[in-house]
Formats: structure tokens, sequence, C-alpha cells
């Protein structure tokens, strides 16, 4: 196993101030690009919440059919979930606090990924949210 180098406090400061002059100096360059993305993720945001609005009624009863069509799935999946509930309030499984794909620190969510049968239900990867969704996809889960 590689042996983890040690940093100085100098050397800290000097890879901190590397860093966001390296940050200042991309996002000087490219903040057009910067800016008309956070454009388009903008709109396309206003446009999924205007879908959901014409569309709500339509997309609610496609959910309840698949939730009447596969029981025994949704059955598993929230017995998994109430499963890692008990778990973290009772002590027996910690929730990090970052993702352990991209480790960010941020919010966390349980991924079972082996699956939410009764021997794996405490099996979880804690992950945020955008690592969580393409685990999901990777898997077949997605939305």
């Amino acid at each position: 196993m590689k042996k983890k180098r040690v940093l100085t406090p100098e050397q800290i400061e000097h890879r901190r101030k590397y860093n966001r002059e390296r940050q200042r100096r991309l996002y000087a360059e490219n903040r057009e690009a910067i800016l008309e993305k956070r454009r388009e993720r903008k709109q396309s945001k206003e446009y999924a919440r205007e879908y959901w609005r014409k569309n709500r009624k339509r997309l609610l009863e496609k959910r309840r059919k698949h939730r009447r069509e596969h029981p025994e799935y949704y059955h598993a999946r929230d017995t998994a979930m109430a499963a890692v509930t008990k778990a973290i309030t009772d002590g027996k499984l910690k929730r990090s606090s970052k993702c352990e794909e991209c480790g960010r620190k941020m919010c966390v969510e349980a991924h079972h990924y082996k699956g939410y049968a009764k021997e794996h239900r405490l099996d979880v990867q804690w992950l945020c949210k955008s690592c969580h969704r393409i685990a999901d996809a990777k898997e077949g889960y997605s939305k």
C-alpha cells in the first residue's frame, strides 16, 4: 500500500493559493461558456418544472401504475430503506459525511449496491445525489 504524503502548513497554503489563482484564470478564460452553461441549466430546470406542472396528473398516474404493477420491488425497497433508517437511529450504522464516490462533503444518500434482498439491507454505499443517480442508471434503475 502506498504511504500517504504529509504536507507542511506552508505547502498546504501554497497549494490553496495556486488553486485559487488557477480557478480565477480558468474562469476568466472560459467566462462566457460558463455563464452560458448556467443559463442552459436554469432553463432546463424551468422547463422541467413547467412540464411537471402541465402533466402532473398523467405523471402521477404513471408512477402509481408502476407501483401497482411491481409491488414486490417497492416493498423490498421500502423495507430496506426503513432498515437503514432504524440502524442509523439505533447506532448500528453510521452515516458518512461525504460521498464515497466523488468525495464531496454534502448530504449523502444510502445506495443499496447489492440490492434490496433481506441479507443485503444494510450493505449500503454513501453517495451524493448525482453519484447515486449515476449508480442507479448503471444498474438499470434510472428514473
